[in-house]
């Protein structure tokens, strides 16, 4: 009787969840962030944030542990009420409404299954509190179990399930309800890397399939790039990047961001009538970039070694500290004269050998000057 009692209780509760319990959906749906403020005691955990995510994007929120993202999405969620700011789903605001009453499906880090309850009864929950027929809801489970891999695991319970397929019931069971926005807060961390690699492409081939407007948490930059067509940069609560994948690796706007996605090499110098200057040489600058101090912002795999012709518009010699062999390429681990470190990708077989000396020659068109940053 206890017993049952309690797996009354804990549906019960289940049944408040958005990833379980959705309103019917209609089309993906805008959702915009204005000045969000949330404060756990003295500390700030998101700070003035803005955030836009279009109708039918895939938006990947990127950061360090503690950088606010994780509490992001819990407000969008209903999880967690803000100091200040706001949250419009389609120009609704949602800040008022509890988490069962918002267009939103989540999956978290750990999946929440029903240990009494089979794979098909798990995903088919929502729909069964809600009133839906028995047939509605064997024909909609069927469908989303075919959509997610597990056609024929429907009788098996949680315990029989690996890590992977426990996910794959909790992202079904998130998206049976057709939600207009999908929240996964590192859904794939405590995966194997080669069980990570197949789920993100699994989320995004249903993204693709059902257009639902998706927001990605996660610390991982590579997992970030791969299956996202937007990335936002956290750091400290606030938005220190946003672009494309390629925009916030190949032209960050901040060293923060430039960082996240390192490693970087980073020369400082002056940005003066349409040119970057430093200790080392001078490179073009895009036109317009305004006077003043400057970052040169370098990934290792825009240098290469210089051949023996005239030296190039940005050509330093350096002093070869270390070399790795990294499989695809050679981590090349360098000095300037003044001490300045230069980490350069070059191909297996490069002539370089610790203890010696080379060239390195920069590409300018995979180079990124930063203004007024030192």
């Amino acid at each position: 009787m206890r017993r049952r009692r309690h797996e009354r209780d804990h549906e019960r509760d289940a049944a408040a969840r958005p990833a379980a319990d959705q309103p019917a959906s209609g089309p993906a749906a805008r959702v915009a962030v204005r000045d969000l403020v949330v404060r756990f005691g003295s500390t700030t955990a998101v700070d003035g944030l803005d955030l836009d995510l279009e109708p039918g994007s895939f938006t990947a929120l990127l950061g360090p542990s503690g950088c606010g993202k994780s509490t992001t999405l819990a407000v969008l969620a209903g999880l967690q009420r803000p100091d200040a700011g706001s949250v419009r789903i389609d120009d609704v605001d949602v800040l008022g409404s509890p988490p069962e009453h918002r267009p939103v499906g989540l999956v978290l880090q750990k999946p929440l299954l029903f240990p009494h309850l089979d794979v098909a009864r798990n995903v088919g929950f929502g729909l069964r509190m809600a009133g839906a027929s028995r047939a509605h809801e064997r024909a909609e489970v069927r469908d989303m179990l075919r959509r997610v891999r597990l056609d024929d695991l429907g009788a098996r319970r949680p315990h029989e399930l690996s890590g992977g397929q426990e996910q794959r019931v909790s992202l079904a069971r998130a998206l049976l309800r057709r939600p207009r926005v999908l929240l996964l807060d590192e859904p794939f961390s405590q995966l194997d890397p080669e069980l990570r690699d197949d789920m993100r492409g699994l989320v995004r081939r249903l993204h693709d399939e059902l257009g639902v407007t998706t927001l990605f948490v996660t610390h991982d930059r590579d997992e970030a790039v791969d299956v996202a067509d937007r990335v936002v940069v956290l750091d400290e609560g606030r938005v220190v990047g946003a672009g494309t994948p390629e925009e916030v690796y190949t032209r960050p706007d901040t060293l923060a961001t430039a960082r996240y996605f390192g490693p970087v090499n980073e020369l400082t110098g002056e940005v003066a009538d349409g040119r970057f200057t430093s200790h080392d040489g001078t490179l073009a600058v895009p036109t317009g970039a305004t006077a003043g101090p400057a970052v040169l912002v370098v990934r290792p795999e825009a240098l290469a070694l210089a051949g023996d012709a005239a030296p190039a518009a940005y050509d330093v010699r350096v002093a070869v500290k270390e070399v790795r062999f990294a499989g695809t390429h050679l981590v090349v681990e360098t000095a300037l004269a003044d001490g300045t470190a230069l980490r350069a990708h070059l191909p297996v077989g490069s002539a370089v050998v610790p203890g010696g000396a080379a060239r390195l020659a920069l590409s300018p068109e995979r180079c990124h000057v930063l203004e007024g940053q030192r």
